[in-house]
């Protein structure tokens, strides 16, 4: 044994060593760890010297127990691009693994981009993360990057994150004060120069032991974000964005999530996805959970690639929960997240002017320099940074966290108009007839989400009932039902589209106000707001039932919808509250509704103090004409003597 010793040392003194797959003298390290290997292929090594950096990586992965439940092991060579040789979830048996270490082919390249290659590394960790074990970067180079800055922002930024970095140099090429920033210290434990790749042999035995041991450092928590906040991410899953990118707008939202105080009383978190087809509600404000869960169900968020975009249908949805959801206290952002152009430019500027004007802070972040700023200036709160951040590639999300999070903490909302606090007792009639697409009864319900957000929703200022009519009416909720408008818009949500063949209006306006309003509270205005398409089928009757309602003190709004109702406005006239246009509107189709006007009429209305007349045209009835007596003079009609007709042969 000792002979053995011996002629053990003798063969590392001398430079060499016994193959290590026969090496008893090698102690496998057993530690949980995931490493990765970043080989430099720029412009610096030939061939034979890829080959001993090759062989250097087979001669280090030996001393580990590779196995799912102890060393896991990633290589990533770089150049110009990164290139995945294999990840962490391609987990093979040792002699496998060596197999596919000596099988990487080597792809010379002009930069040195260790930047990009250290941010895969990190994105590999996220992508496959595995609690309790050590997170190890290998950066080997030849050189200088060629971007200096940026790689020493990652090395930084994965340093902060409790991943252990260590920076092999070779060459007289190499930067020593950039291979001392990269690495986790600046002292030998990390930081390994040498002058050749054949002395890659010689730092094996010392590296190895050095990555088995080092301790994992302790991650400094960053303060988070303070103020109660509400949050909520849209991410475009179309067939613009691929895997990859998707999996760092997870990630981004992941490193966003983590600057943020989490918890029920400070900041809660929302995630909607959105593409062609729809967008999902995949993590929302009332479902909190802890921080470590909810960052594992984002992480857990698929990718589906399907076409196109609905951009504009995803922000809407996000002020609905913001609307529904959120806390009087909290501050309220969204955080737009796109690749694609839209074709939103109309209503677009209508949405963010409604979302400043109720407080709402919006940011826009975009993927692709196809995206133009001033498309991104459409949805922005401001048409400035940080409102609006275009990023050239996927891989910047990696870093934007670092800047982006403090300045959407610190962002300053838009001043928000005061709801009407006015005691209003406010019933809506929403037309249901078969003339309404779904689709269009459903524009409806959006619309009485807008009218509502005018008013103070609560038992002491404004109430809302809402009833549907067409052959039949029906209440679909009354005024005590709610206590706040969370509450409140949820019921609207769920009001189904049931329609019928006719508009029996009058039904609807009777029973809003003779069901409804009669018992409402003494001291607030009454309000009804009707939506139709088309005239009521039994016009008389409707009138009749609008005069009674005003006489009543009831205030009647009146919505036309289509060109129909547009040239007959004067009709409109008829069954509103008043003659003039303040309680007449009209609209060419269910897509532009007047919600902002009618919401700011029906909260600026005051009490009538007295009650216009009827509006219906009395009967007219025309005087009674007695025709003149007209006497003729008598005469005598001459005789007419019928002629003989005589029948031949009788």
């Amino acid at each position: 044994m000792l002979l053995f010793h011996l002629l053990l040392l003798f063969m590392m003194l001398c430079g060499s060593a016994l193959p290590a797959a026969v090496n008893p003298a090698v102690e496998i390290c057993e530690r949980p760890a995931d490493i990765v290997f970043l080989l430099d292929t720029a412009h610096g090594p030939r061939l034979e010297e890829f080959e001993l950096m090759r062989t250097f990586v087979e001669d280090m992965i030996r001393q580990f127990d590779l196995s799912s439940s102890a060393t896991r092991v990633a290589v990533i060579t770089y150049n110009d691009e990164y290139k995945d040789e294999f990840n962490l979830y391609q987990q093979w048996p040792s002699e496998t693994m060596l197999t596919t270490v000596r099988g990487i082919r080597y792809a010379r390249g002009h930069s040195r981009n260790g930047h990009k290659a250290i941010e895969q590394a990190l994105y590999l960790f996220r992508r496959w993360p595995r609690d309790g074990a050590a997170r190890i970067i290998i950066y080997i180079t030849s050189g200088k990057s060629s971007y200096p800055a940026d790689t020493a922002k990652i090395a930084e930024k994965v340093k902060k994150e409790g991943i252990l970095m260590f920076s092999v140099g070779v060459g007289d090429k190499v930067d020593p004060e950039e291979l001392e920033h990269i690495a986790t210290e600046d002292t030998e434990q990390f930081v390994y120069p040498v002058k050749t790749f054949d002395g890659l042999n010689n730092i094996t035995q010392s590296l190895a032991p050095a990555v088995c041991e080092a301790p994992i450092p302790l991650v400094v928590p960053v303060a988070p974000c303070p103020r109660p906040t509400e949050l909520v991410f849209l991410v475009e899953t179309t067939q613009s964005v691929e895997q990859k990118p998707f999996e760092l707008e997870l990630q981004f939202v992941q490193d966003m999530i983590e600057g943020f105080d989490v918890s029920d009383d400070s900041t809660r978190v929302a995630v909607i996805t959105y593409s062609r087809e729809d967008f999902k509600v995949k993590v929302s404000l009332d479902k909190q959970i802890s921080p470590e869960a909810l960052l594992k169900e984002v992480g857990e968020i698929g990718f589906t690639g399907n076409s196109y975009l609905k951009r504009l249908q995803a922000i809407k949805a996000a002020y609905k929960i913001l609307l529904q959801q959120s806390r009087d206290d909290a501050v309220r952002v969204i955080i737009c997240i796109t690749h694609s152009t839209a074709s939103d430019t109309t209503e677009m500027p209508v949405i963010a002017e409604r979302l400043r004007s109720k407080g709402i802070l919006l940011f826009a972040v975009a993927v692709a320099l196809k995206v133009h700023f001033d498309e991104l200036g459409r949805i922005a709160t401001e048409k400035r940074a940080p409102f609006i951040q275009s990023l050239t590639t996927a891989e910047d999300f990696i870093m934007l966290s670092e800047t982006f999070g403090p300045e959407v903490c610190k962002a300053e909302p838009p001043e928000a108009l005061e709801p009407c606090t006015e005691p209003t007792e406010l019933v809506f009639l929403l037309d249901s007839t078969s003339s309404i697409a779904s689709s269009n009864f459903q524009l409806q319900l959006e619309f009485v989400t807008e009218v509502i957000g005018w008013f103070d929703i609560s038992p002491a200022a404004t109430r809302v009932a809402a009833v549907t009519f067409s052959t039949k009416h029906k209440e679909e909720f009354g005024l005590d039902g709610f206590n706040n408008v969370g509450e409140l818009l949820a019921a609207v949500d769920k009001i189904a589209f049931s329609p019928g063949q006719y508009n029996y209006m009058e039904e609807a306006i009777a029973y809003a106000r003779d069901d409804i309003l009669q018992n409402g509270r003494a001291n607030a205005k009454r309000i009804i707001i009707a939506i139709f398409d088309g005239k009521p089928t039994q016009w008389n009757l409707a009138l009749k039932e609008a005069n009674t309602t005003r006489h009543a003190g009831i205030m009647i709004f009146v919505v036309g919808v289509g060109p129909a109702m547009s040239r007959d406005r004067n009709d409109l006239k008829m069954i509103a509250f008043d003659n003039n246009d303040h309680f007449v509107y009209t609209s060419s189709d269910f897509k532009s509704l007047p919600d902002k006007e009618l919401g700011e009429k029906a909260c600026s209305v005051e009490i009538p103090e007295v009650i216009r007349p009827a509006v219906v045209p009395p009967k007219v009835v025309p005087p009674k004409v007695t025709a003149p007596v007209v006497t003729a003079p008598a005469a005598t009609a001459p005789a007419v003597t019928a002629p003989v007709v005589t029948t031949p042969g009788v």
